[in-house]
């Protein structure tokens, strides 16, 4: 398998919800290809995983290691963004 067919797997798995797969899978193209243009998109797959999971630390921890590891990544400022938000606590709804 080629690491655009891993890649492509790992989005399709986290698309479908099915989250252990799609970590496992980005974490191995990570680990296989480790200078592959590729390895942004998939250690943002793993933060996502971790935001679907609800593990606001965990989701913050990786997107930072995202932007530390590659600042020219082409989605830096939407990642920006997402930290903002996770890190901003829930407003009360007005009744």
């Amino acid at each position: 398998m080629t690491p655009i067919q891993v890649r492509e797997r790992a989005w399709k798995a986290l698309a479908e919800g099915r989250l252990d797969k799609a970590i496992s899978t980005a974490r191995f193209l990570i680990a296989q290809h480790t200078t592959s243009d590729l390895v942004p998109d998939m250690r943002r797959v793993v933060a996502e995983v971790y935001e679907k999971k609800g593990l606001k630390d965990d989701v913050l921890k990786a997107y930072q290691q995202l932007l530390s590891l590659h600042p020219r990544y082409e989605k830096a400022v939407e990642i920006k963004r997402r930290m903002q938000k996770i890190r901003r606590p829930r407003q009360p709804r007005p009744h």
